[in-house]
């Protein structure tokens, strides 16, 4: 494997453990401003996929597949964490569901997000062992 190719695998395995602190790391009282930077947080997987690069190598590519899959999970979480936060405090019990609603949907996101991360892991692991 080339340098450059095991620096995005090192850079891509370092994600899951980075996710899954923002989630095990995230506030219990679910304040507006919590959850405006919750969502910052959630989002923190696109921006890093961005930073190591969007174009891997083609023997790369299953690995990076998953890890954009991923990272659409946790955008989509973070998109729920932000609307909750817009949301600010319920005040009626249709209120209360929707806002409980959106802070599920953005906690979901640690696992459809994780899983396909953690697959990522596996693939890059087998394609090390290939490669030798």
């Amino acid at each position: 494997m080339t340098g450059p190719e095991l620096l995005w695998l090192q850079a891509v395995e370092q994600l899951l453990p980075k996710m899954n602190k923002v989630f095990s790391n995230a506030p219990t009282k679910m304040t507006s401003s919590a959850l405006a930077s919750l969502a910052r947080q959630v989002r923190g997987c696109s921006r890093e996929l961005a930073r190591i690069g969007l174009a891997p190598s083609a023997r790369l590519q299953p690995v990076y597949e998953l890890v954009q899959q991923a990272c659409g999970e946790y955008d989509k979480g973070a998109k729920c964490f932000a609307d909750a936060a817009r949301m600010g405090i319920p005040s009626s019990p249709a209120a209360v569901r929707k806002f409980a609603g959106k802070v599920d949907c953005g906690f979901a996101a640690s696992g459809t997000g994780s899983e396909p991360l953690a697959q990522a892991q596996v693939k890059a692991a087998e394609i090390k062992a290939a490669a030798g």
